[in-house]
């Protein structure tokens, strides 16, 4: 990323994500020769440069104390809490570049998503990521710094287009999407890999890309690369995937993010959908995580943090409408009553019944290998039919799987090869009519087609 020329307070240094361009390419005077996708570097202290022309420094805070990572964005979405560094302030920052310090990762009865061993395609610095190790059956939740979140204001630019409505998946309906099952992939930092491109995922057949992740309302890894592209560029990618039946929006949360309590619900949701319609999203994924036994966290009750991801889930509804795509990627256990999770997941569907998916997480957290462990009888207390059971529509339950073995941290915890899926799959519309669909974690390069591909053939 390009280091802006910024006033700096509590910071060591900053950093802010820009395009190169023909006067700034890469060479052996960037850092490390950190060159990324589509014309992004990195440049050491002695060579400060500004954001390129028509962006600005933005840089977050939390409670008033500022964060590590700063980046150029759009005057238009500066937060109004926010300490904003100009482009042509005169302080630099000094050589050593740091990063937020991220919470250390909390072990539990299930390592999700930020929890995977992550392949790191580039040299791009990037915050630390938990092990991929099972949790032990006690999760003990880590505190994080209060902060205050102010949701960006809105952008008077043109809208991305209109969006049909969202219905099941599997149902089919004419106008509507999706018209079949759900084809959902997760990308993180691969999105800064030289040779990336979200067509690509469109035309490896995905119809449901996710962008990895809002960490405490600020942006991360995918998210920082969607935001930082211009206006036009979004647009035209957005109208790319539609074009092919396909929705790009942003996930937030994962392993190392424990908002609950820090701020209401209500103020979470409210300010990452505010980015998402700001930068012309299909909607959000909330991917919350780190629960405590009974669902519940820290001083929050059980009933106390479901009320929060219920007010979390319907403020992001009222920002962003009726057609948008808002999923959850609960884990199963989440959603029995003899789990030790109360119930929580199958509480919170009856507070915020607009929730369009679930992308399930039947990975990490037990063996989920087979046929009847997902969908018949899973011992933790999360198969498809309990679900059902308990009030969770079957055509809003889509099965998460690791992509590669790699992104798992035992493989007898939920992997299995694209072919065991496509008979997997097969068998549970066969037998119980349910056709939802899949996810999959995480994208890593066109070689990806041929997980979907192989599970749903054309």
């Amino acid at each position: 990323m390009l280091k802006c020329l910024a006033v700096v307070t509590l910071l060591l240094s900053i950093f802010c994500g820009v395009r190169g361009d023909a006067a700034h390419p890469c060479d052996t005077n960037d850092s490390g020769n950190w060159c990324y996708s589509t014309g992004y570097v990195t440049c050491p202290s002695y060579n400060v440069r500004p954001c390129q022309s028509g962006l600005v420094c933005q840089q977050q805070s939390i409670a008033g104390a500022l964060l590590g990572e700063v980046y150029c964005v759009r005057p238009s979405e500066l937060l109004s809490t926010s300490s904003s560094a100009s482009a042509t302030a005169t302080a630099a920052p000094t050589q050593k570049a740091t990063q937020r310090p991220t919470p250390a990762p909390t072990q539990a009865s299930a390592t999700t998503h930020k929890g995977h061993a992550t392949p790191a395609p580039t040299t791009r610095p990037t915050r630390p990521t938990a092990a991929a190790t099972e949790r032990p059956a006690t999760p003990a939740p880590t505190a994080a710094p209060t902060k205050s979140a102010t949701a960006a204001p809105t952008k008077s630019a043109t809208a991305a287009p209109t969006n049909p409505p969202v219905n099941g998946a599997g149902s089919g309906t004419s106008g509507s999407w999706p018209n079949g099952p759900v084809k959902a992939i997760y990308i993180d930092n691969y999105c800064w890999d030289a040779s990336f491109s979200f067509n690509q995922l469109v035309d490896a057949g995905y119809n449901l890309i996710i962008l990895a992740f809002f960490v405490n309302s600020v942006s991360w890894d995918c998210t920082i690369a969607w935001g930082s592209m211009s206006e036009a560029t979004q647009l035209s990618t957005i109208a790319y995937a539609h074009s092919k039946g396909a929705r790009i929006i942003a996930s937030t949360g994962g392993s190392t993010d424990s908002p609950y309590g820090l701020v209401t619900g209500s103020a979470y949701g409210s300010s990452v959908a505010r980015w998402v319609a700001n930068n012309h999203l299909d909607g959000m994924d909330f991917d919350l995580e780190n629960f405590g036994r009974n669902f519940a966290f820290g001083a929050l009750s059980t009933t106390q943090t479901v009320q929060w991801v219920a007010d979390a889930t319907n403020a992001a509804r009222t920002i962003l409408g009726s057609s948008a795509i808002i999923t959850h990627a609960p884990q199963p256990p989440y959603f029995g009553a003899n789990s030790g999770w109360d119930d929580g997941y199958t509480k919170i569907y009856k507070l915020a019944p607009s929730i369009n998916f679930f992308l399930v997480q039947f990975y990490n957290n037990g063996p989920t290998n087979t046929y009847e462990s997902m969908f018949l009888n899973n011992a933790n207390g999360g198969s498809v039919t309990s679900m059902v059971a308990g009030g969770i529509p079957m055509n809003k339950i889509v099965i998460g799987k690791p992509v590669h073995a790699n992104d798992i941290g035992d493989v007898t915890q939920g992997y299995n090869t694209a072919a065991e899926m496509h008979s997997i799959v097969t068998q549970a519309k066969s037998e119980l009519g349910w056709n939802a669909g899949v996810m999959g974690w995480q994208w890593t390069g066109t070689q990806d087609s041929a997980w979907i591909n192989t599970i749903y053939p054309n």
